[in-house]
């Protein structure tokens, strides 16, 4: 398998200015009263996907919300004697989450976007 084409998944964190962003006025039809949704994004999210689809949809989700990226690492299994090891246990974890991922990406058709928090 091409490295363009493996599924990978990387979790992103981000910090903003605002804990909220003003999305929109509306108003109500039955009282003529104006009212705005306030809309919360998620500072972590986890995309799974391509390498290229996952950089597409970072760069689609920071023009959306407006926030910034702080940091980035990737969600794999690690090897015993790394530094980011934990255990076996972790691992299969891991494992079966990137599982998952993987049938749901292929139902979908498209990268994911996850929330972490």
């Amino acid at each position: 398998m091409k490295t363009e084409n493996k599924l990978i998944a990387q979790d992103f964190y981000f910090y903003n200015n605002e804990e909220t962003q003003l999305k929109g006025n509306f108003q109500e039809a039955y009282t003529g009263e104006y009212y705005t949704d306030l809309i919360e994004y998620s500072r972590i999210i986890r995309i799974f996907g391509t390498e290229k689809e996952i950089r597409a949809a970072l760069t689609e989700y920071i023009e959306n919300t407006g926030l910034n990226l702080d940091e980035c690492y990737n969600y794999k299994e690690e090897a015993e004697g790394s530094f980011w090891y934990e255990s076996e246990a972790k691992n299969k974890q891991v494992r079966e989450k990137l599982e998952v991922y993987t049938k749901l990406y292929k139902e979908k058709k498209q990268p994911l976007i996850l929330r972490r928090n």
